[in-house]
């Protein structure tokens, strides 16, 4: 068994994803995002350690500075923006409108999308509520960290640390 290592410089991000999602199926929204993130793991050297694709939200843990990440995100948009764009025969959108950008604070789901286990002493409705559509989500790191393969590509060799 390797060693995991600790998790170096991590950007947490939650982003809303725009209006161009209204017209496309939540299988073709997830399709686009993660085709788009795994151009950005090949090309932009983007190391993801967690991430959780909803029809409405992207959650995304990723190594780097934040510059570095500025500049994967940069690629990013134009990933998802020629897409749209393929799969609706239209003229280039507006990078702009793609998400609003949030803080990605909660940190039982960071816990969860990074492989990590929630024992608490009592009852959580909001941790089991999450514990259930991470368990039940195809677009999702934990499957990575479960041994499976996910959509989208994954580090999976750091140890969380908060």
């Amino acid at each position: 068994m390797a060693l995991l290592k600790a998790w170096p410089h991590h950007e947490k991000l939650e982003l809303h994803i725009g209006k161009w999602s209204s017209g496309f199926s939540e299988q073709e929204i997830k399709i686009i995002i993660a085709v788009a993130l795994n151009n950005c793991v090949h090309h932009k050297s983007l190391k993801i350690i967690g991430y959780l694709l909803t029809s409405e939200k992207i959650f995304l843990i990723v190594t780097g500075s934040r510059k570095h990440v500025d500049d994967v995100l940069t690629a990013f948009n134009k990933e998802i923006a020629q897409a749209i764009t393929e799969m609706r025969n239209s003229d280039k959108i507006d990078l702009d409108d793609l998400y609003e950008e949030h803080p990605f604070t909660n940190q039982y789901l960071i816990q969860l999308i990074t492989g990590q286990k929630i024992e608490l002493r009592y009852y959580n409705a909001e941790v089991e509520r999450l514990k259930d559509k991470v368990s039940n989500a195809n677009f999702c790191s934990a499957m990575d960290y479960a041994g499976a393969k996910g959509p989208v590509l994954v580090t999976t060799k750091w140890k969380f640390s908060p």
